[in-house]
């Protein structure tokens, strides 16, 4: 099962899950909030979060010129928030992967130490 909020992306995603999984998938397009419905039920919750796309600076213009400490913020907010409404959705013991294009701690590091108060949280660092 995957999610994507934007649905146009969402077809996008379906169509690529169609190419490479032998047709197996289901895709949601919902709030994150709507996952807590589903308590305990994910083994493993993947979350490709929204960011300010600070890691396409090389291969995206646009993504320089979008780019600021504002938007830094505001998705380090959107990001703590999808975190904590599909966190009740993880089995107990479960594994949550979090992932984003972006290099800034606030957007990566800052979010796991956000949710990890008071939870045990084994971070891995991924070398791209």
């Amino acid at each position: 099962m995957s999610n994507e909020v934007i649905r146009s992306r969402a077809n996008i995603l379906k169509s690529n899950l169609l190419k490479w999984s032998g047709g197996k998938v289901v895709v949601t397009n919902n709030d994150p909030k709507d996952f807590a419905r589903l308590a305990g039920f994910f083994d493993v919750i993947i979350i490709d979060a929204p960011c300010s796309g600070r890691g396409l600076f090389r291969r995206d213009a646009d993504a320089v010129k979008e780019w600021s400490e504002n938007n830094v913020a505001l998705c380090s907010q959107r990001q703590q928030r999808v975190v904590a409404d599909v966190f009740p959705a993880l089995k107990e013991g479960g594994i949550i992967i979090y992932s984003t294009c972006s290099f800034s701690p606030k957007e990566d590091e800052g979010i796991v130490d956000w949710h990890g108060r008071g939870i045990w949280f084994a971070k891995s660092a991924v070398k791209c």
